[in-house]
């Protein structure tokens, strides 16, 4: 049974698909990879091995486009970045947990981020994330 409250009455899912149709280029250009970008927040630098493990963050790279970032630096919340400028993406409940604004869930207690698929035509991934965290039961994720 999904509970029924504020947040959530059926389970919400969102899967960002990026098509190669978005970028002019090689297919080569067009990738998802774990990466380990830096993270300098002052209270994590000496456990991020520990938290995280190596490769904690994701990057789509679409063509000479730019990349869409899912990092700890944002609480994994996608970061659209060109070579001019960088746009966050908005996210369908905004969250309240231990942090501030720009990284509600400090250390991604809460959060989380993996590539599904990834075929020379299409990249699937899964981002989801608790937006309040006094309700972390599976009926109150976001996907």
């Amino acid at each position: 049974m999904i509970p029924n409250n504020k947040y959530c009455s059926l389970f919400y899912l969102l899967f960002l698909i990026f098509s190669t149709s978005l970028i002019s280029g090689e297919k080569d250009d067009f990738y998802a990879c774990y990466t380990n970008l830096p993270d300098d927040y002052p209270d994590l630098i000496q456990y991020q091995d520990s938290l995280f493990g190596r490769y904690a963050d994701i990057i789509v790279q679409i063509g000479a486009s730019g990349q869409v970032v899912f990092s700890r630096e944002t609480s994994y919340l996608p970061v659209w970045k060109t070579n001019n400028s960088e746009w966050t993406f908005k996210e369908i409940i905004s969250r309240k947990g231990d942090g501030d604004e720009s990284r509600p869930d400090v250390i991604a207690r809460y959060s989380h981020v993996r590539i599904i698929e990834q075929t020379a035509d299409q990249i699937l991934i899964h981002w989801r994330y608790f937006p309040d965290f006094s309700k972390v039961e599976m009926g109150d994720v976001v996907e």
